[in-house]
Formats: C-alpha cells, sequence, structure tokens
C-alpha cells in the first residue's frame, strides 16, 4: 500500500488508525520476506520507517519542497559512522563529544581518540 505525504496528512485520526493497521498487515504477510538477509535496512526505511513518520505528520519525502536547511528530515549517509561492537558500546555508554573536524572523540576524563578511517567498506 502506497499512501503519499498529503494523503496521510489530511487524514483523520480514525483514518490514520486503519492505514496504521493496513501496514501492519502487509507486515504480516511479508514477513518472510522482511527477514531475509538480501532486505537491507535501506528497504526498512523506505518500506515502513518512512511511513511511520509520515503518518506522524512529517513531510519525509520534503512534498513540501523546501530547502535542504528547513527540511523536516534530511537523509544523508555522510553523518554516519561503523564502528565496532566494542567502541559502539563504549560511544553509547560515555557519550563522548565528536570534532568532526579533527575525526576524534573527546571524552569527559578529557582522552582524545582518534578515528582510523577504512575507507575500503
Amino acid at each position: 500500500m502506497n499512501i503519499n505525504y498529503s494523503e496521510i496528512k489530511s487524514s483523520e485520526y480514525i483514518d490514520k488508525i486503519s492505514i496504521l493497521k493496513n501496514k501492519i498487515e502487509q507486515y504480516r504477510e511479508g514477513y518472510a520476506q522482511y527477514k531475509q538477509q538480501s532486505y537491507n535496512e535501506t528497504q526498512v526505511r523506505v518500506d515502513f520507517v518512512n511511513f511511520l513518520f509520515q503518518l506522524l505528520g512529517w513531510d519525509v519525502l520534503n512534498e513540501a519542497g523546501l530547502p535542504q536547511h528547513l527540511r523536516e528530515v534530511t537523509h544523508e549517509a555522510s553523518n554516519q559512522l561503523i564502528v565496532c561492537p566494542n567502541h559502539h558500546s563504549i560511544i553509547h555508554d560515555t557519550n563522548p563529544v565528536f570534532d568532526r573536524r579533527r575525526l576524534i572523540y573527546i571524552y569527559k576524563n578529557g582522552l582524545e581518540q582518534k578515528l582510523a578511517l577504512n575507507r575500503n567498506l
């Protein structure tokens, strides 16, 4: 079921519940497909996450035609890093400041840890 932002935005509350129920049923029917390794994060975003944000009233696809700096949602892979599980836990547990210019994490105890980027991913 493909429905666009303006249709969701203009829907009444009861209609939104019905739309959400239909999306849940779609998920149930396609569950085996969604569990496949070939079904990736981008597909989840396109099929479900964007839909849920639209249902909540966000203009995910920028149908309002706003310039980049005024959009409600931006899609940029340049702000994402892949880190090993150990560093992932450390980053979430300690919440360091990330200095983008120098590519370092600065921890509360003063420790600075430079990223070693693997550009071959």
